[in-house]
């Protein structure tokens, strides 16, 4: 259902005035599915193993942990219990699986909130550089993920590279976001 199936098989069928089959077990209880947010939100996943187990811990039943490290609006869906950077909840207690909205590299290496923990990664970096002249894409992208791995930050999570406008025919600049899909 990541990749639109199952929105494409309810279209086909309304036209159709057929009945759609739809076999995703969390479309089919009518539960929160990480992995469907994450890319509405045009978030990376990581590990998609782990948007696995939280589906599963939410059709079982039990309550999966939900950090982010930015704001929330509305309610959460059923089955999600906000927790802190520790994967606790307000009355203490410490759900195995869980979600982290986060663009902290650390969660990605271990060292995250959950037994089982899914990153969702927001794009919502901008990196501004600057360079000499003629400065290689690959020199460029050398020194961009080296700052980004001294701050902590996920490279998933950049959506933009920015500049001085003098600086916007500097090949290795112009070819960079190309590169990086951004």
């Amino acid at each position: 259902h990541l990749g639109g199936a199952n929105v494409l098989t309810r279209r086909i069928a309304a036209v159709l005035g057929a009945d759609p089959v739809i076999t995703t077990a969390t479309d089919l209880e009518k539960k929160f599915a990480v992995d469907v947010f994450a890319a509405e939100q045009k978030c990376g996943i990581f590990p998609m193993a782990s948007a696995k187990v939280v589906s599963a811990a939410l059709l079982r039943g039990e309550a999966v942990g939900l950090f982010s490290e930015f704001p929330l609006e509305g309610s959460l869906p059923e089955g999600l219990v906000l927790c802190d950077s520790e994967g606790r909840t307000p009355a203490g207690n410490r759900p195995e699986a869980g979600i982290a909205v986060t663009i902290s590299e650390a969660f990605r290496q271990g060292n995250a909130p959950f037994e089982k923990t899914v990153c969702l990664v927001p794009k919502v970096v901008s990196l501004g550089i600057g360079c000499k002249k003629d400065v290689s894409r690959e020199a460029i992208r050398g020194f961009a993920d080296a700052f980004l791995k001294e701050a902590g930050v996920c490279p998933e999570a950049l959506f933009a590279l920015a500049s001085i406008d003098l600086k916007k025919d500097e090949p290795g600049l112009a070819e960079l976001p190309r590169t990086l899909g951004i």
